[in-house]
């Protein structure tokens, strides 16, 4: 977005709303010229950003789809308007029940989708020689560092403190953020405010009335962050000692390359 794009945009909306308030035949031959200037202009600005993005001659799937994908589709947006769900051939716009309908099939997803009643159970039992693992206690400095990492771009979660601010202050509460996660550890509990997250509809694909067509995104709080990517970064290290090198699902720096390159040397083999 421009400052000349945006410029012209809210001249775009005084003039339609002049028009609305006085239809006249004037201020209609207005809103057409300054419609059809805003289209003019919103095409030669796509334009220009996709020259400057692609002038070196290198983009990568990555960027390609990051500067193609919002101009062919909304899916995945968020829109703040009112979301109707149809239900029982009923149509429900209120919000209270717009909102338990969601928790209600997001909280019972596997059985709606598969018809089979999940039940918890321990189903990966360790071998007979593994290796104890302790979590260690967090440093000041391992903190600061993932307390400056933050994206600052993420929603702000259900404690309604922005991630900038959080960032912003790293060095004021790095030391007492570390003390919390050091006797959450040590007491062997996740404090239950970090639990907390806000779950958001997004829209998928198809018809916009039906609950599986919407995915949850769950925003979470910085602080929740900090402390899961800690408990991440302590535990990845022995877990990848205990992966054979054929797994490459899920793994950072593998991907399904490896597994094929792996393929090919033991058939040549």
């Amino acid at each position: 977005m421009t400052k000349e794009l945006r410029k012209t945009f809210m001249d775009r909306s005084r003039i339609i709303n002049r028009y609305r308030k006085w239809p006249s035949r004037t201020n209609f031959l207005n809103m057409k010229i300054c419609k059809k200037h805003c289209k003019k202009l919103c095409k030669k600005t796509k334009k220009k950003f996709f020259q400057e993005a692609t002038e070196n001659g290198t983009v990568t799937n990555k960027t390609f789809w990051e500067l193609v994908k919002p101009f062919i589709s909304n899916k995945g947006n968020y829109s703040s308007g009112t979301i109707s769900i149809k239900e029982n051939e009923k149509i429900i716009d209120d919000e209270r029940e717009v909102v338990d309908l969601f928790n209600n099939h997001y909280v019972n997803i596997v059985e709606n989708t598969s018809g089979i009643t999940h039940e918890s159970s321990n189903i990966m039992k360790p071998p007979p020689h593994l290796e104890k693992f302790n979590l260690p206690k967090a440093q000041v400095s391992e903190i600061n560092e993932l307390l400056m990492s933050l994206n600052t771009k993420k929603a702000t979660g259900p404690d309604s403190i922005p991630p900038k601010i959080v960032k912003l202050s790293a060095n004021v509460i790095d030391a007492h953020l570390c003390n919390i996660i050091n006797m959450s550890i040590e007491t062997s509990s996740f404090p239950d405010d970090a639990k907390l997250a806000s779950v958001v509809p997004i829209y998928k694909k198809k018809c916009r009335q039906k609950m599986e067509n919407y995915r949850p995104v769950s925003i979470l709080n910085c602080f929740s962050k900090i402390f899961e990517r800690f408990i991440h970064n302590s535990i990845t290290p022995f877990v990848e000692n205990l992966l054979s090198e054929s797994v490459s699902a899920y793994r950072k720096s593998y991907n399904s390359s490896h597994v094929l390159i792996k393929l090919i040397e033991n058939w040549e083999n």
